[in-house]
């Protein structure tokens, strides 16, 4: 069983510390990964409180990336249930600029878990997050990028990579962009092409699905089946 693109939508906001609200277009399947894409411009470092209406517990997916005052997280879960779902955001702090990308997967069968992130920032028309581990097989690869500097009309995806969601403006709002590589077995690299050059943070991470015996889907832990946990409490 492969890794399948099922839906996103992207919402960009101006300058503020209000919640924003941005809700999936169709019903989410029950043990879909779902991942949330944050760019924000005015405070780099700071923190979100984030919900859903199906009750799910967002994590974050390695570290944040940063440029002077731009920053890009990305944030994940696996649902716990499906239906309609309204994701939202709340900076704790300062008011920001704040754009969002959410997307759902259809995973293999099995626990998802975050296989490898990494980060980078620079100024150039390739933003890339560079390399992104991959350490299996059948692996699904996300990359996103921000901007706070201008106005970006044009930007293309990098090679194995397909565009998701896409913000271009990086003056009334933060820019975002979005790509992922479905199945893949070796590392990618995330890099997007645009029309100018800009200071850009952004950041790469792979996903891959564990065996349900070696990983628990929110604490790492060993997942026990019933007969072993008879055991493991028979004295």
């Amino acid at each position: 069983m492969a890794w399948t693109f099922l839906q996103d939508a992207t919402l960009a906001s101006g300058d503020n510390s209000s919640t924003r609200t941005l809700a999936y277009p169709g019903n989410v399947q029950a043990g879909s990964l779902l991942v949330l894409a944050v760019a924000t411009f005015g405070s780099p470092t700071a923190a979100f409180t984030i919900t859903d209406t199906l009750g799910n517990t967002y994590v974050q997916a390695g570290s944040t990336a940063i440029l002077a005052s731009n920053a890009v997280l990305i944030f994940w879960c696996v649902s716990l249930s499906g239906g309609a779902n309204t994701v939202s955001i709340t900076p704790v702090g300062p008011a920001v600029y704040l754009s969002l990308g959410i997307h759902e997967y259809a995973p293999p069968a099995g626990v998802v878990v975050v296989d490898a992130a990494v980060t980078a920032t620079g100024t150039s028309t390739t933003p890339s997050c560079g390399s992104i581990p991959v350490n299996g097989a059948n692996e699904l690869c996300i990359a996103a990028s921000g901007q706070g500097n201008g106005t970006v009309a044009t930007v293309s995806a990098g090679t194995g990579f397909t565009f998701r969601c896409l913000q271009t403006n990086g003056l009334s709002s933060e820019a975002l962009y979005t790509e992922d590589a479905l199945n893949v077995s070796s590392a990618q690299t995330g890099i997007m092409t645009l029309a100018s050059s800009v200071g850009w943070p952004a950041i790469g991470v792979s996903f891959k699905v564990a065996p349900t015996a070696d990983y628990h889907a929110w604490s790492g832990s060993p997942v026990l089946s019933y007969d072993e946990v008879e055991e493991e409490y028979t004295y």
